[in-house]
């Protein structure tokens, strides 16, 4: 009881919410969208107010797989290590798969070093890079489709109030501006500037910069693919925020809703899924067209596909009797 009250009040505390239907989601991001336009005065109606990124365990944190660590029990002690930079650096790991991806890739010039991290990032090689994308389903698709023992989740960004926290809480940021003429030279920068270089690295970005990369490959135009790439705090994007920056939906009072410092400033949310959600949802999400075959195309994809529509579920079971 004493843990439920907890969890309870922490999720009151920041206003987030459990959804239990492709509906109930789509209705409470119109809300969000209500709440927190992308402009003030003017919505710009070209771009995307919202980012997403949809996770299968709720506990997992905002933070890129290259800066994991793992944790081992030896007798009484815990031992932590990095996962991926014990043996070697970030550019090393990148190099290796570089030099093996290459031949497959030979229209993409092997010095093209945020091109092949972008690439890198979606075939599963540890990266500082974390996707997002601009389409809610596919994120909820990503949260949903595996880890049935875990409730999943779906972190949602406000591109443009991020990019104002970013600009108040980076002391770096015009500092970059100044010295990279674009978001692809910062990039290079942060793959290729070492801490050993001193001056050089104490001026790099110290928060994670959000771009939209060169659809160069399928599936991230499949996936309306967008990156968040970490910066010199190697910390989850979570911890690096308190709770005020969290959105919270309120509604219009006498159906006119007032904008001020807390569309300003909130920039981030997130939505729960639990366990026995995710095949029905992923049911939805098939008849809506966001299914493997789409996402990875390819014969990879097509095979997911399949596997996931003839797979047996007891809780999807239990729902339609």
């Amino acid at each position: 009881i004493s843990i439920s009250y907890i969890k309870v009040n922490m999720w009151k505390r920041i206003n987030e919410m459990y959804i239990n239907s492709i509906s109930e989601y789509l209705d409470r991001l119109e809300e969000f969208g209500k709440e927190y336009p992308n402009a003030p005065l003017m919505p710009n109606t070209t771009s995307n107010t919202f980012l997403f990124r949809g996770m299968e365990d709720r506990e997992y944190k905002l933070l890129p797989s290259v800066y994991r660590e793992v944790k081992d029990q030896v007798d009484e002690a815990t031992i932590i290590n990095s996962k991926y930079l014990c043996f070697s650096n970030e550019i090393g790991i990148l190099r290796n798969f570089i030099q093996d991806a290459s031949a497959y890739v030979p229209q993409l010039d092997t010095n093209d070093i945020v091109r092949w991290a972008e690439l890198a990032q979606h075939h599963g090689v540890p990266t500082r890079f974390l996707d997002w994308t601009e389409n809610p389903l596919v994120a909820l698709y990503f949260a949903c489709e595996s880890n049935k023992n875990s409730d999943a989740v779906v972190w949602v960004l406000h591109k443009r109030n991020y990019l104002h926290y970013a600009n108040k809480h980076d002391e770096n940021r015009f500092k970059w501006k100044n010295q990279y003429a674009t978001n692809e030279d910062a990039i290079k920068a942060l793959l290729t500037v070492s801490p050993r270089d001193g001056v050089k690295y104490s001026q790099l970005w110290r928060l994670p910069l959000v771009y939209t990369p060169y659809y160069f490959d399928h599936r991230m135009s499949a996936q309306a693919s967008w990156f968040m790439v970490w910066g010199t705090e190697k910390r989850a994007l979570e911890e690096l925020i308190d709770d005020s920056s969290f959105m919270k939906y309120e509604p219009p009072i006498d159906g006119i809703r007032s904008f001020g410092i807390p569309q300003e400033e909130r920039f981030i949310y997130r939505f729960f899924i639990h366990q026995s959600e995710k095949q029905m949802i992923m049911r939805q999400l098939d008849r809506m067209g966001i299914h493997a075959k789409m996402l990875f195309p390819g014969l990879d994809g097509i095979g997911k596909r399949i596997e996931r529509t003839y797979r047996f579920d007891y809780n999807e079971i239990c729902r339609n009797f």
